[in-house]
């Protein structure tokens, strides 16, 4: 009757063990649970921040693509004026630079976050304004029809 006895009583001991084994390893697998899902929010975080990095990269390269493209048809179009005395390539080259300067400013706005870039922007600025006042004298002289003038203009590009 005692072998009974301590069966039974071994038998319980078992099945509080068991018992707490299984709610401390149902702990740890909970614990994990809400670790992957704290990762995973975190992944999904990150994830959204990069895609919105990539959208301001790549909004900041096609400005700079359609900045160079609009001061390359200025100068075209300066140079047409500045040789046939087209009022229409006067216009266009005035269209275009304002053009590039909307761009500019676009540009300024979207990396006003980024000191780095901002740095750029403003010598761009700098650059440009010069330029402009450098073409703005040709574009003058060849309004006025001085077709030496305005061909022979100054051209300080580095």
């Amino acid at each position: 009757m005692f072998e009974r006895d301590g069966d039974t009583e071994s038998d319980g001991r078992r099945e509080r063990i068991r018992f707490w084994v299984t709610i401390g390893l149902g702990a740890i697998l909970t614990g994990v649970v809400g670790a992957l899902l704290l990762l995973l929010a975190r992944a999904n975080d990150n994830y959204d921040r990069s895609l919105g990095w990539q959208t301001q990269s790549m909004e900041v390269i096609s400005q700079t693509r359609s900045l160079d493209a609009s001061l390359a048809r200025a100068e075209a179009a300066l140079g047409r004026f500045a040789v046939g005395l087209q009022k229409e390539d006067g216009r266009v080259y005035e269209y275009q630079w304002a053009r590039a300067r909307q761009f500019l400013a676009q540009l300024q706005r979207n990396v006003r976050d980024n000191p780095d870039q901002s740095a750029l922007v403003a010598e761009l600025t700098e650059q440009m304004n010069k330029r402009g006042a450098q073409l703005g004298d040709a574009a003058l002289s060849a309004n006025y029809r001085q077709t030496v003038a305005a061909v022979a203009a100054p051209d300080h590009r580095q």
